[in-house]
């Protein structure tokens, strides 16, 4: 999957805006540094300008690839509730995102499942399954989580979010053969760009052969986002 251009300077700008944000924020808080505010925020935004640089090119290109994927997911699940809910349960949907229960979340993806052009685009019912998947342990429901990833992984056989998070999930109920199985799922994705982020998954792998599973073993969605 090639990365737009146009996504490079959104996420540039987004984030040097949040850089210099940041900086106003620490002159607010701290009264001694109000003197040397420009040189403080602009310190603050030159400083997150390496960090880009090590997104784009360096040794953080894959937390920038696994950042464009997750938003990509994200993307296509507002056109999907906009599209046959509205603006207002995409509100709803948005909000319980921040809450430790999904039920509205949980809910919503099991009547979406039943709409027959959901069922009829492969891309709209992966998308769900994969984020129904994310939401499922909110609600204890492990083993709905391992369901709904195998079903979007049957869609996508080679997609590396749902077969890493499948690993992650096998991991968790002490599965270490089936989730390294995953784990090389998740490298045959052709998606996939950067080196950083195919040794992040073979490290897993190998810390599994040597080690054994582990029952919070590291998440992209954790270690990659900076989502």
């Amino acid at each position: 999957m090639k990365i737009p251009v146009g996504f490079y300077i959104q996420y540039w700008l987004k984030n040097s805006i949040l850089a210099l944000a940041t900086g106003v924020i620490v002159v607010f808080f701290i009264p001694p540094l109000f003197a040397f505010s420009p040189l403080v925020c602009l310190t603050g935004l030159l400083i997150y300008q390496v960090i880009i640089f090590r997104y784009f090119w360096g040794d953080r290109k894959g937390d920038f690839e696994y950042k464009y994927r997750e938003i990509t997911i994200e993307k296509t699940i507002k056109k999907i509730i906009i599209k046959t809910h509205g603006k207002i349960e995409f509100l709803r949907y948005y909000m319980e995102q921040f809450s430790q229960i999904g039920t509205f979340q949980e809910g919503l993806f099991k009547e979406l499942l039943r709409n027959k052009d959901i069922q009829d685009n492969e891309d709209f019912e992966f998308t769900i399954y994969v984020k129904a998947a994310n939401i499922s342990p909110k609600n204890y429901n492990y083993d709905n989580q391992i369901k709904y990833l195998q079903k979007a992984i049957d869609i996508k056989p080679n997609d590396m979010v749902a077969n890493y998070r499948m690993a992650v999930s096998f991991e968790r109920i002490g599965a270490g053969n089936d989730a390294i199985k995953y784990y090389e799922n998740a490298l045959r994705d052709p998606c996939i760009k950067s080196d950083q982020l195919k040794e992040f998954i073979l490290l897993q792998i190998s810390r599994i052969t040597a080690e054994g599973p582990k029952k919070k073993p590291p998440i992209l969605g954790l270690r990659y986002l900076t989502w």
